[in-house]
């Protein structure tokens, strides 16, 4: 019997009790890891498995080809305010009009508008290829070429209906084909029509342009105002 004295007290312990020893388990270690060198390896073999980052070796060709492709799908995607106001800014500037041509028993309607920058691009290089295949070809015919083509872009619309479906032109077809299905149609066409047509497109365009031109002091001083608007709204 063990005996202990202080100031505040005395208290007798019984040796034969012995000691109170408490044991913790830990989870991560199993008997096995004590005693193999072999099983603490593969312990840790496996912790390091589960934390590795994976790498570029642990894919397919076609999974890595696969990942790049999605990776630029969402760079290179707009959203959908950006893609409306992108049409906005496409459509600015183009102007359209209803030509009528009637004879003695009926009228048609053609819809023509004024051409895109890209349209004016084709067209050069329409009639540029004209005069280096047909070394013959005189500066009138390559004037009446340039002419049919612009109308053929020119016409959106007859009577209402889609210059494509109204000439039954297939979906397919890529831009070159439904262009030469829309020259045939106005070489077709007899000649006053087509020269009324052009000159109705000459008007739209010249009063189109007029439009953006800065007239006269009034119209200077109107411009110089609305950029200067322009410039303290970015700035705020």
């Amino acid at each position: 019997m063990s005996k202990i004295l202080s100031d505040i007290g005395s208290r007798e312990f019984d040796g034969s009790a012995g000691v109170r020893k408490f044991t913790v388990e830990d989870p991560t270690m199993s008997d096995d890891d004590f005693d193999n060198p072999s099983g603490r390896l593969k312990r840790h073999r496996q912790a390091e498995t589960q934390q590795r980052t994976p790498s570029i070796a642990d894919y397919t060709q076609d999974e890595i080809i696969e990942a790049r492709r999605r990776k630029m799908d969402e760079m290179n995607r707009i959203s959908e305010p950006a893609r409306q106001r992108i049409e906005v800014l496409i459509g600015i500037g183009r102007a359209t009009k209803n030509v009528e041509i009637a004879s003695e028993n009926e009228s048609v309607i053609f819809s023509i508008r004024t051409l895109k920058g890209r349209e004016i691009k084709k067209l050069m290089r329409y009639v540029g290829s004209l005069s280096s295949t047909e070394s013959n070809i005189t500066t009138a015919e390559a004037s009446i070429a340039a002419r049919d083509i612009i109308l053929a872009w020119s016409i959106y619309a007859i009577d209402g209906v889609n210059f494509d479906l109204f000439l039954n032109i297939s979906n397919q077809a890529n831009e070159d084909e439904k262009l030469s299905d829309k020259l045939v149609f106005i070489e077709n066409l007899d000649e006053s029509v087509i020269a009324h047509l052009y000159s109705e497109y000459g008007v739209l365009t010249k009063n189109n342009a007029s439009r953006f031109s800065v007239k006269d002091e009034a119209d200077a001083k109107e411009v110089s105002e609305s950029i200067h608007k322009s410039g303290e709204g970015a700035r705020s």
